[in-house]
């Protein structure tokens, strides 16, 4: 699990699996919380990737402060995904980063099929 503080709010995320084909889902579950007792942050948590960096999705923290985004949105690179969360704060909670999550999209397994006879052709008929 990876978290990042800032101000008095905390976002932690996680990213499950961390390695997945294209085109099937994502889960990132994110949990928001204060240090002032008995504050709960409320509102909306963006989903975004790095390089490019852009919006992938949103979700509205639910009365625990948690929330949890599925995504099939990721095309697969070379390299491994980097995703964060962001907060934009509430009257009561600060924004907050989580820090950022890896994960590996690689492209669908391809099935290859090879054709091969398991016993000779039989000779042509030639009839006269």
């Amino acid at each position: 699990m990876l978290i990042t503080a800032q101000g008095d709010t905390t976002l932690s995320a996680n990213a499950t699996p961390a390695s997945q084909d294209a085109g099937r889902p994502v889960n990132v579950s994110v949990t928001a919380t204060t240090n002032t007792p008995g504050v709960v942050p409320s509102g909306d948590v963006v989903l975004h990737t790095r390089f490019p960096d852009r919006e992938i999705a949103r979700a509205t923290l639910s009365g625990s402060g948690t929330a949890t985004f599925t995504t099939r949105a990721l095309s697969p690179r070379p390299a491994p995904r980097e995703l964060y969360v962001t907060y934009g704060g509430d009257n009561s909670s600060s924004d907050a980063r989580s820090a950022p999550m890896s994960v590996t999209i690689t492209k669908l397994n391809e099935l290859a099929v090879t054709a091969s006879p398991t016993a000779p052709l039989p000779a042509p008929c030639l009839s006269g």
